[in-house]
């Protein structure tokens, strides 16, 4: 996500993956809150769904940061077998 597209209140998707290939995705669920003034390397504010618990994230991890059009499109390749990330050069 970029931070122009982020909206106070609306829901966002959280992705991770347990294994280097980007095969196996982990999702989490979560809150947009808003940014905080007092946190100048991670102002990006999220609440996970179920939960009082927050997390806040630098505007360099967004990308991690997925709307629910982004994550149907993930879901779709990952459907499909196609890749969902390239992996990292090492």
């Amino acid at each position: 996500m970029r931070r122009a597209e982020l909206k106070v209140g609306c829901i966002y998707f959280g992705v991770a993956y347990e294994d280097d290939e980007f095969t196996r995705p982990i999702l989490h669920t979560y809150e947009y809150l808003g940014e905080t003034g007092d946190a100048k390397e991670a102002p990006f504010v999220f609440r996970f769904v179920g939960s009082d618990d927050e997390v806040q994230l630098a505007e360099r991890q967004l990308d991690l940061i997925l709307d629910a059009g982004g994550l149907i499109e993930l879901l779709v390749r990952f459907r499909d077998g196609k890749p969902m990330h390239k992996p990292h050069a090492s």
